[in-house]
């Protein structure tokens, strides 16, 4: 008898401690429930994302969401990048007619240059300028 009552009163002094285990319980609940829905994202690969966050294997998604931005420039598009190759060009020749371009970089090599000269000659031209100062790619659309 002594035991039961013991009991009681130990559970009425903790349940303020009782309740917020159940609380905690319950968010550990949802946040398990949440953790399984990307992961099921992520096996199906049906993650789309809108804000430019790419995981392995989404190299043809994370190429569209760039192609879509520039195709979306309206008047120039700015290209701070140290390792431009025809790939970029090809990037860039999504872009319209009237959107020009622009590529700051540190190296213009031989390669660049023919490339880029071919490019010209087909395409509205790019511009290549040398610079050094940037460690980053950066890329600004108008």
């Amino acid at each position: 008898m002594n035991a039961f009552v013991e009991m009681r009163k130990m559970l009425a002094s903790n349940s303020v401690l009782f309740h917020r285990l159940d609380k905690i319980e319950l968010k550990q609940i949802e946040t398990d429930q949440k953790f399984e829905e990307i992961f099921k994202a992520l096996e199906s690969n049906k993650l789309q994302s809108e804000k430019g966050i790419f995981y392995n294997g989404q190299i043809f998604d994370a190429y569209t969401f760039v192609s879509d931005i520039i195709r979306k420039a309206e008047s120039s598009i700015i290209l701070l990048d140290n390792y431009v190759d025809d790939t970029v060009l090809t990037l860039l020749g999504k872009r319209n007619d009237n959107v020009t371009a622009f590529i700051y970089t540190k190296n213009i090599s031989n390669q660049l240059r023919l490339d880029l000269q071919r490019y010209n000659s087909q395409y509205p031209p790019i511009e290549v300028e040398l610079f050094s100062d940037a460690q980053d790619r950066i890329c600004g659309i108008f």
